[in-house]
């Protein structure tokens, strides 16, 4: 730890003269020459962050770092470091790329119920309401957030159907978490849709949605839910090829471990909104089965897949994990609800617990052969 220190009085008194990738450089030796450091706690301390989040928010070096990463992944203004709480989500037009393919690779998990036919069963129409909760209340909008001294809830116009999230990890087979696909009642109940995003020819993406994205769960091929290590993951058969949507890669077992202070970036349906993008978040602990991290995400945004945002920016789907439960996303003020925020501190001072993400590799004992 004293070398990494000294790296970092380095950088500090000759920023000015060190160009963003020589001193990324700089950092990725440092990383390497600590690497036998990294901790990793038992799933029993899994909620005690290690010390070693704090360190990495304390240095004030990285932020050269971040500042590149976060432009190439598109994003016009540099997120608030490691903040836990605040709302950090992105819709699908403003970010790159890559981003936008790591989106392309997404399912919502949608109750068959929702969808109506329409124009002789080629489309399908949802509800156009925010219902939070299925309480018939929504996001508060402007005016109720003002009313109540509140930040404005940027999504509060927008539909949310969804239940939950998911991921293609073969040509027709998504992952998601355990709890979203319990049974097989619930498989049969449930449609995944494809390109359930905002983009400039589609403002209201829960209208006319061709019959061709729409797949239906027929089986469930493997999970696991409620077992002693808390693995919460779920391989889920669906009815035809998925071939409109790109398909992940993931960090299998035998693969260099997972670090403390990883970037990462989740993608998903939260509140069942269409598509939301959030960066900015790391790994803040290690146990034998998941994960826990800063990640901006609310209920429905269980499923959804966790990229490690290095491999992003170069353009690979890598998914180190599943999101699956994590902090109460909201206050209820009656008339609307507004998102749960926390301080910067709020994992370590336990004030809030941090989300919870499976490991990828566990699916893998469930994946095709060939």
């Amino acid at each position: 730890m004293r070398n990494l220190y000294f790296i970092i009085l380095i950088s500090i008194f000759i920023f000015p003269f060190i160009d963003s990738h020589a001193l990324e450089s700089i950092l990725d030796n440092s990383e390497k020459n600590n690497a036998d450091k990294q901790r990793i706690i038992s799933a029993k301390d899994a909620e005690k962050i290690l010390d070693t989040l704090r360190e990495a928010r304390e240095l004030e070096s990285e932020l050269q770092r971040r500042y590149v990463k976060l432009n190439e992944l598109g994003y016009s203004e540099m997120s608030p470091k490691a903040i836990y709480g605040i709302d950090n989500r992105k819709n699908y037009l403003e970010v790159s790329e890559n981003v936008q393919l790591a989106a392309d690779s997404t399912l919502a998990l949608i109750d068959k119920k929702k969808f109506s036919l329409v124009q002789n069963g080629d489309y399908y129409n949802l509800p156009s309401i925010n219902n939070i909760n299925n309480s018939g209340r929504g996001l508060c909008n402007d005016q109720q957030a003002a009313n109540n001294k509140r930040p404005e809830e940027r999504f509060y116009a927008e539909a949310n159907p969804a239940f939950c999230s998911s991921f293609k990890v073969a040509s027709n087979i998504v992952a998601t978490a355990g709890h979203c696909i319990l049974n097989d009642k619930v498989c049969e109940d449930t449609y995944f849709v494809s390109g359930f995003k905002i983009t400039t020819d589609n403002k209201n993406p829960e209208k006319k949605i061709p019959k061709d994205r729409i797949y239906r769960c027929v089986k469930i091929i493997d999970g696991e839910y409620g077992g002693d290590d808390k693995s919460d993951w779920r391989l889920v058969e669906l009815d035809r090829n998925i071939n409109d949507v790109p398909q992940v890669n993931f960090r299998r077992k035998s693969d260099i471990g997972l670090k403390i202070a990883q970037d990462l970036t989740v993608i998903g349906y939260p509140m069942g909104l269409p598509v939301k993008i959030a960066d900015g978040a790391e790994v803040a602990a290690l146990s034998d089965s998941f994960f826990l991290a800063n990640l901006d995400t609310y209920h429905s945004s269980s499923g959804s897949p966790v990229f490690n945002s290095d491999e992003l920016i170069k353009g690979n789907l890598f998914v180190e994990g599943i999101l699956v439960r994590g902090e109460k996303d909201f206050e209820d003020l009656s008339e609307c609800f507004v998102s749960k925020r926390c301080p910067d501190d709020a994992i370590s001072t336990k004030q809030c617990k941090g989300e919870a993400v499976t490991y990828a590799f566990k699916i893998e004992r469930a994946m095709p052969k060939n």
